[in-house]
């Protein structure tokens, strides 16, 4: 299995986002580099064998590549976008199996009133 966590996690990175890792959970509470980014303290949930089949199922459609870039971009958006006065109203995001057993990448988010 191959671990794509590094890629999500650089990526991130790479748009002024810190990942703490909340202790010997693959859960990071996410927050801005260089200034106050959101309204809560999102957590992103990264296990390494869901996010490892929730791209070899996308890869089928798209090819690895492609699936990986579409959900690098997604967890860009879901962290980045602005909900009102220059802040993110994500609560929680990542990677978790649903009843039926399919991965899912989901997004939990308060925007404010």
């Amino acid at each position: 299995m191959t671990d794509y966590r590094d890629d999500i996690r650089t990526c991130l990175e790479r748009e002024d986002l810190v990942l703490d890792r909340i202790r010997d959970t693959d859960d990071y509470v996410v927050r801005g580099r260089s200034r106050r980014a959101f309204w809560y303290e999102p957590v992103l949930t990264l296990p390494a064998e869901l996010l490892a089949e929730y791209l070899d199922k996308m890869s089928e459609q798209y090819g690895m590549p492609e699936a990986l870039s579409l959900t690098k971009i997604h967890a860009v958006e879901y962290l980045t976008t602005d909900h009102g006065e220059g802040l993110n109203a994500t609560t929680a995001l990542g990677f978790r199996r649903t009843k039926s057993g399919e991965v899912e990448f989901f997004l939990d988010q308060d925007p404010p009133a």
